[in-house]
């Protein structure tokens, strides 16, 4: 996927027109979150943000997920963008900042549901697994889904001869976690996650790679929790896609 953008001096936009950019490109991505991946069909895509137009050209290869974490960082640009918004108005259109976030280790409790990385055999032998299967009633055997105070994420494959979890494998995943999510608002559902942007995790991909996967899903359901850590990086200035 490649993109390029153009100045445009002689038709730069006002404030309000940023606005409502912002706005329909957001109702585009969640449009291209909902499609089921074998319904994406790849297609040339135009965006005009303040006097710049960029041009999306994807492959017959690119993904939904390559998509959408281009939109992702479009979206963050127009953002940028956004200096004399009101703050009222930008947390109405800055999801991310909405987001609950904790500080520190997680602790049981009886609203809390310990969300962790998991694999399809559950074999639930290191990091934040092996906490789950200690303290908040994960199974052994039991890779997925809902366990006792745990819900299993599947990120990675074990199995010796089996393809890797893509990241839009994930994506998935993590789409059904707030499908459950939302069907128990009276449960908090804690990311276990903690790592930084470029720092890996077990299932061998970085920490920004995985936080998009969890914003590309969807809108964020109020009873996701993310990690302090989490929730900065999220919130902090956009990187270039092609260092992700």
């Amino acid at each position: 996927m490649i993109m390029n953008e153009k100045e445009n001096e002689q038709n730069r936009i006002t404030e309000s027109e940023l606005v409502e950019t912002l706005q329909n490109l957001n109702k585009y991505r969640e449009k291209i979150a909902q499609m089921k991946p074998e319904d994406f069909k790849p297609t040339g895509e135009y965006f005009q943000i303040e006097g710049t137009t960029f041009q999306l050209k994807m492959s017959p290869e690119a993904t939904r997920g390559d998509l959408l974490y281009v939109l992702s960082y479009i979206r963050d640009l127009v953002k940028s963008k956004l200096r004399t918004v009101s703050s009222e108005e930008e947390d109405k259109l800055k999801g991310k900042t909405n987001m609950n976030h904790y500080k520190g280790n997680i602790t049981p409790g009886k609203d809390i549901i310990f969300v962790f990385g998991s694999n399809p055999e559950g074999k639930h032998g290191a990091g934040s697994a092996k906490v789950a299967l200690q303290k908040f009633g994960a199974k052994y055997g039991k890779g997925d889904g809902l366990h006792g105070q745990s819900y299993a994420l599947i990120t990675t494959e074990m199995r010796k001869g089996w393809p890797r979890i893509t990241l839009e494998q994930i994506t998935d995943n993590v789409r059904r976690l707030y499908e459950v999510a939302r069907k128990m608002p009276d449960k908090r559902f804690m990311v276990a996650y903690r790592n930084q942007p470029d720092q890996r995790t077990l299932c061998g991909y970085t920490g920004a790679q995985m936080m998009q996967c969890f914003l590309s899903a969807g809108e964020i359901p109020d009873n996701i929790w993310f990690s302090e850590e989490w929730y900065k990086a999220m919130n902090s200035e956009p990187n270039n896609p092609k260092t992700c």
